[in-house]
């Protein structure tokens, strides 16, 4: 019986053994390099597409993932934080002068004094930013106990500069009032102030040594609380701030804070130039004379 054996045909050729190629198996540090290599091509713009994972490709692309501006990718800008007001008043701290008459930081410590006014920059438009940067500085520096803060008054006297061509401190305070939508206009006289229907605020202009005001026939008091001084040697003019905190007077010149006692207000009273009365709550009667 003749038995036919058909040999067997390999479709390839077995390499001889000395050819064969080892493969070596990736190490852990291997792995994890291509894992980072291959985050990093997925967040790149521009570059290969997550997809191209060939060993050799990225071998070769080594030498650019070493670059700066693919290593780094920039941060997210975050959200600047609000610094928390004051829970209570607190003692007035100094401000580097700005202007030679120092107009800007005494009128600046006269709104800081008075919650109600300063409140208010934090619902007016995106152009008075500079105002809330400067009370937030202010704040913070008051809560670190700060000497002098850091808040800079030379935006603020560079955006008047831009709104206004008087630069006064009458023309500042008006503007201010106006653009802050506030019902509470500066006043010539005591007389003209109180013809209104007792008002909460008095912003008033005339000179007076009066600390406190009181109505007939309602017996409404209003008290003093803040005030600015203009000084005068016949050649130089000079402003400060005068405010009450916690029942103590403090005088507010630039970097210099010095706690009065109310007795030693007459003199600087005989020379104001803008006074803030306040409306107390209930019916007081007038102190005999």
């Amino acid at each position: 019986m003749d038995v036919f054996i058909k040999p067997i045909t390999f479709i390839r050729e077995r390499p001889p053994d000395n050819q064969l190629v080892q493969v070596r198996e990736k190490a852990p540090q291997d792995l994890k390099m291509l894992g980072c290599i291959r985050e990093r091509l997925s967040q790149a713009q521009g570059g290969l597409l997550p997809t191209a994972t060939a060993p050799q490709v990225l071998i070769h692309l080594l030498p650019v993932l070493d670059k700066p501006s693919i290593r780094s990718f920039p941060e997210p800008k975050r959200r600047k934080r609000l610094r928390k007001m004051p829970i209570k008043p607190m003692a007035p701290i100094g401000l580097s002068p700005v202007d030679p008459e120092g107009c800007i930081n005494a009128l600046m410590q006269f709104i800081l004094s008075l919650s109600g006014l300063s409140e208010s920059f934090y619902l007016a438009p995106r152009s008075f930013a500079p105002f809330v940067d400067f009370m937030e500085q202010y704040h913070q520096d008051q809560q670190e106990k700060e000497s002098v803060s850091k808040a800079r008054g030379s935006t603020l006297f560079r955006f008047f500069s831009h709104q206004l061509q008087d630069l006064s401190l009458y023309a500042i305070f008006q503007f201010l009032l106006k653009a802050l939508h506030l019902k509470c206009p500066v006043q010539a006289n005591l007389k003209e102030a109180l013809e209104t229907e007792r008002p909460v605020d008095i912003f008033l202009m005339e000179t007076t040594v009066n600390r406190q005001i009181f109505t007939e026939p309602d017996c409404v008091c209003y008290e003093l609380d803040a005030f600015i001084e203009m000084r005068s040697d016949g050649v130089n003019v000079n402003f400060v701030a005068f405010v009450k905190v916690e029942g103590r007077w403090y005088q507010c010149d630039d970097e210099r804070i010095i706690q009065l006692c109310s007795n030693h207000l007459k003199v600087p009273l005989q020379s104001s130039v803008l006074l803030h009365y306040k409306k107390l709550s209930g019916i007081y009667s007038r102190p005999l004379a």
